[in-house]
């Protein structure tokens, strides 16, 4: 039988669809550009922090300990402080201790707290050349970075 003799009421009915493989591909080009193209999320505050040697036999270092509330609160060893003089008068008590050895700042913030908050309470112990800075990020402590400048109150880089 020829193939022009069958009937065209019996021929198959073409599917009407779409060829998606060209669509895969201009949709993972435009995802790896779009990746390409995000900055890198860094979560970063600039400080400079003096580098500080340890000596062997040494008494440990005071352990003081800022909290910073949900409300954006600021409390250090416990007591809370109001305004930005208050913070930077106890910070400066702390960093000239008598017995001298270094402190330990630990900044405790809530993942809910105002970021200026923070970043006012870490320029003002920067302020006060306190070295040993700490801060809490998802759970971990981690020491500060050292920068070859100074923040401002509003989380700025100042260059020297």
């Amino acid at each position: 039988m020829h193939a022009l003799s069958i009937p065209p009421e019996s021929w198959p009915t073409p599917t009407p669809g779409l060829c998606t493989a060209p669509l895969a591909a201009v949709l993972l080009a435009l995802i790896s550009l779009w990746m390409l193209a995000m900055p890198a999320p860094t979560h970063a505050v600039a400080l400079r922090l003096d580098a500080s040697c340890s000596v062997e036999g040494a008494l440990p270092s005071p352990v003081h300990t800022v909290r910073i509330a949900a409300d954006s609160t600021v409390f250090l060893d416990g007591q809370r402080l109001e305004g930005r003089t208050a913070i930077e008068a106890r910070l400066q008590a702390i960093a000239s201790s008598p017995d001298g050895r270094p402190p330990v700042v630990q900044v405790l913030p809530h993942p809910a707290a105002d970021y200026r908050s923070t970043v006012a309470v870490l320029a003002a112990a920067q302020r006060q050349n306190i070295a040993h800075l700490q801060v809490q990020a998802e759970g971990a402590l981690l020491p500060m970075a050292a920068c070859p400048g100074r923040i401002d109150d509003e989380g700025a880089l100042v260059r020297r």
